[in-house]
């Protein structure tokens, strides 16, 4: 049985308060948006990052759900959307960026699995190719 599930939750702590939301995991298109921000040195120049944060000021409000805990210094509670838009919470946001694009990639035992089953289905193909076809054989 798979270990997906659709919503993963995720809890900080910034400027004092400790933050929860779910995530929603990415879909592909999202990851496409993504795609041209990413990459294996983690530094990106000042116009990229403004221009991340502007691509994920439009797909954060998709995926954080139940996004609480974070109130201003009035005491006021901040939501989401006031997150995305204010560079003050730029490290918040890349915080929650980075638990949303670890949790949409499978975890290494899932793509195990996944490997093992693409095996299993291999066999199968070849064993039908084969004429050696068994009711419920996988």
């Amino acid at each position: 049985m798979s270990r997906y599930t659709p919503l993963v939750p995720f809890a900080t702590d910034f400027d004092g308060d400790h933050v929860t939301c779910n995530l929603r995991r990415l879909e592909r298109g999202a990851l496409l948006k993504l795609a041209p921000y990413l990459n294996d040195t983690g530094s990106m120049q000042f116009e990229d990052q403004a221009q991340f944060a502007e691509v994920m000021s439009d797909l954060l409000p998709e995926y954080v759900t139940d996004f609480r805990g974070l109130v201003d210094a009035n005491g006021q509670p901040i939501d989401l959307d006031t997150v995305v838009r204010v560079a003050y919470f730029q490290a918040l946001v890349g915080e929650i960026v980075g638990a949303l694009l670890v949790s949409s990639k499978p975890t290494e035992d899932e793509v195990k699995n996944s490997q093992a089953g693409r095996a299993d289905i291999s066999r199968s193909a070849s064993s039908a190719k084969d004429g050696n076809i068994s009711a419920g054989s996988h």
